[in-house]
């Protein structure tokens, strides 16, 4: 067991069609919807359930977040998009380039 970590278990039957319900206290407290995704890993003969999150509203907001910690400016990034995209070009497929 992983020190720090308490986790509940919960048996769950799967029925004909494959199919298992996630108990209501569970869904509650995870705040898992109907329609929601999960993403099933399997590993070492086991099997781990667990929320998909939808990553792009959190980056978004990282990312405004570090913009205005850093004073920049979409018009900035914008501006040096070419150079910066020229840059990571040379840096990733520069050796394959004619010297």
């Amino acid at each position: 067991m992983v020190e720090g970590v308490n986790p509940i278990t919960y048996e769950l039957e799967v029925d004909n069609e494959g199919v298992l319900q996630l108990p209501e206290a569970l869904r509650n407290r995870l705040g898992i919807l109907p329609g929601d995704l999960l993403t099933l890993l399997e590993a070492d003969n086991g099997l781990m359930l667990v929320p998909t999150r939808l990553l792009v509203p959190e980056i978004t907001e990282r990312i405004s977040t570090i913009m205005q910690e850093e004073n920049v400016t979409l018009a900035d990034l914008l501006e040096s998009l070419d150079e910066v995209g020229e840059e990571l070009f040379h840096e990733q497929y520069g050796h394959l380039l004619p010297r």
